[in-house]
């Protein structure tokens, strides 16, 4: 005869293996929202646990085509009353290196955890080079 675990119980065995920011990223479906100056456009971006830490990524796209992907992407964890708790920046970097043109870069900012408390990721796209 099998003995059949409530869904609490599976739970708490899940939580005791798994590592605790995949869980908490997993349950707490963090809001994304992102800026920038409207010839680019952010997309793609996502979060997820590596074995280095957390890693958020995404690329960015040239509404025109002309010109280059220039300047830095800030990256940041807020709570829900606004207060920024961790942040991170990062210099895109072109995707497709044989086509001579740009037209999309890629962009990647490591942290060591997700932040207790966090509800929003706020990513934003800079032309320049200012504070950074």
């Amino acid at each position: 005869m099998h003995k059949q675990f409530s869904p609490i119980v599976c739970l708490i065995i899940l939580l005791s293996i798994v590592a605790l920011p995949a869980q908490v990223i997993a349950r707490t479906g963090l809001a994304i929202t992102t800026e920038g100056d409207t010839r680019f456009h952010l997309a793609d971006i996502v979060y997820n646990t590596t074995e280095d830490g957390l890693e958020v990524r995404g690329v960015i796209k040239r509404r025109q085509h002309n010109g280059r992907i220039r300047g830095h992407v800030d990256v940041a964890f807020v709570d829900a009353s606004g207060k920024m708790l961790k942040s991170g920046s990062s210099k895109p970097r072109r995707a497709n290196y044989s086509n001579k043109h740009q037209h999309r870069a890629v962009f990647k900012v490591l942290f060591d955890e997700l932040p207790v408390g966090a509800t929003t990721l706020q990513v934003t796209h800079h032309i320049g080079t200012e504070g950074h």
